[in-house]
């Protein structure tokens, strides 16, 4: 039984999240409430404050071109600024200064197309769902093995994951760089799959952290990592392209926070260091004629072409805030930027319907929409509403104990969540076994997107639609010399030309 749209809006919808503390013990039951009220979560911007290091503000560089000018570090300190880092081949600098009229007299300087001080925001913040904890256990019995987990990983089905296995895709060969908060290694779901690459660009990480560590303090870049690609060994979870190697950029503390130097950092670091596929699950939302933040979006889009440009397919989230972007104008980073694929949320509505658009916070809109994926749904039952629909995943044991947005969060080796951004994974997975399977698609991204948009389930409306995009990723269809859907092309190729 679906809910109403009236019901809907006027009904706070409980979540059920599980934290399972391990993997023969009972889990705690930790509810999590989406509860829209009006347009007030719709119209949420994202907070932030001016990136700066010591007393001198942070700005980033755009120049006309993807090099850098010979002359331009010289011409820098003649108005007051220092060269903090730069990106030849992508056109962009990190630059320094405490001086007031920097800003005005560095726009003067030859090649130089923009400049805007850089912003420190929280990703997640606008992805946020409110939460409070219960007293007692869930009912659901914690098993030992893949198979016993299987029940729970409904997403693995619902893209026909296991049929791309047994076709011999198993994501082997393959680098995911996963854009987050890193990963905990210490989990035996990544023991020997952390590629050598791995780097954080966070200094200062939560209490004690080594700023060279890609160490997971949150939790949420586990989760992902775990979708993406944990280990088929016979315990806790699979991930969708099990073989595949993982590369963790720690691009967001444990609060979630970091400025866009830090997540541009990434995007380059990533597709310069071999990897094949990028996620970013995350985001910054950020109103139409807000200078600042368009500017923001033309440089992480040259990041993003950069990646694309060097063979990485990217892939994002599009946001949990229940938005279509076709009737608003705000400015979604990075869901909106060419060259990358935004996924949207499926979630079951019953026990079998796997493919239920997740309008309880699912952000949609032709403008951010190319795909749609798992990411998590609610189970209405004629006794209340069951959580069998978020998505398990792995989580931290080093995760920091804090509240984030009214929901306790603590260590724990797995966790179960709901959002795009667990959306996107799978779709990154889904790439993964592609160019697993057609070793001659790689360092060619444009391949990769044509064969998933084409192979994808083509859910709601007929064609190319707001909701699902051009559909629900089809794991086995992606890898099988047999499409579903052949001939029919992919139409939001604008975004990817």
């Amino acid at each position: 039984m679906r809910p109403s749209k009236n019901l809907a809006r006027t009904m706070a919808f409980t979540l059920g999240l599980t934290l399972l503390a391990g993997c023969q013990s009972q889990p705690t039951a930790l509810v999590a409430t989406v509860a829209p009220q009006g347009n007030a979560l719709q119209q949420k911007t994202t907070e932030w404050r001016v990136a700066s290091v010591g007393n001198r503000t942070q700005y980033l560089v755009e120049f006309t071109g993807d090099s850098i000018p010979k002359d331009f570090k010289k011409a820098l300190a003649q108005v007051g600024g220092t060269l903090a880092d730069s990106y030849e081949g992508v056109g962009l600098a990190t630059v320094l200064s405490s001086h007031p009229d920097f800003e005005e007299n560095a726009a003067r300087i030859a090649g130089v197309e923009s400049i805007v001080a850089d912003r420190v925001v929280n990703w997640f913040s606008a992805d946020s769902v409110q939460a409070m904890p219960v007293n007692g256990s869930d009912d659901s019995q914690v098993g030992s093995s893949d198979l016993t987990f299987s029940p729970m990983q409904w997403g693995l089905k619902a893209i026909h994951a296991p049929e791309a296995w047994t076709a011999g895709a198993t994501g082997k060969g393959v680098t995911v760089a996963v854009l987050d908060s890193g990963i905990d290694y210490t989990n035996p779901e990544f023991a020997g799959r952390i590629h050598w690459a791995s780097r954080s660009f966070i200094q200062n990480d939560g209490p004690n952290a080594d700023n060279n560590d890609v160490l997971d303090l949150r939790g949420h870049g586990s989760h992902v990592a775990g979708i993406i690609a944990a280990a088929a060994d016979g315990t806790g979870v699979t991930g969708v392209a099990p073989h595949a190697r993982l590369m963790a950029l720690k691009v967001n503390n444990y609060k979630g926070e970091s400025n866009f130097d830090q997540v541009i950092k990434g995007i380059v670091y990533a597709s310069s260091a071999g990897a094949d596929v990028i996620n970013m699950s995350f985001g910054a939302r950020f109103a139409q004629g807000d200078a600042a933040g368009e500017s923001l979006n033309r440089k992480m889009q040259k990041a993003v072409r950069f990646a694309f440009r060097r063979g990485a397919v990217v892939v994002s989230s599009v946001g949990n805030e229940r938005t279509n972007y076709d009737n608003n104008t705000d400015i979604r980073i990075p869901a909106m930027l060419e060259h990358n694929i935004g996924v949207s949320a499926t979630g079951p509505a019953t026990g079998t319907d796997y493919d239920s658009f997740a309008n309880f916070y699912s952000n949609s809109g032709k403008r951010i929409v190319d795909l749609a994926a798992p990411g998590g749904g609610v189970i209405i039952t004629p006794t209340g509403i069951s959580p069998a629909g978020f998505i398990y995943s792995t989580w931290s044991n080093h995760a920091v104990r804090q509240t984030v947005e009214g929901m306790p969060f603590q260590p724990a080796p797995y966790f179960m969540m709901a959002g795009t951004s667990m959306a996107a994974p799978h779709v990154a997975g889904v790439a993964a076994l592609v160019i697993s399977k057609r070793g001659h698609f790689r360092a060619q991204p444009k391949k990769v997107v044509a064969t998933l948009f084409e192979s994808a389930d083509d859910l709601g409306a007929a064609g190319f639609d707001a909701q699902f995009g051009e559909g629900r990723v089809n794991a086995f269809a992606a890898v099988s010399a047999t499409k579903p859907h052949p001939g029919r092309g992919w139409q939001n190729s604008v975004r990817f030309w």
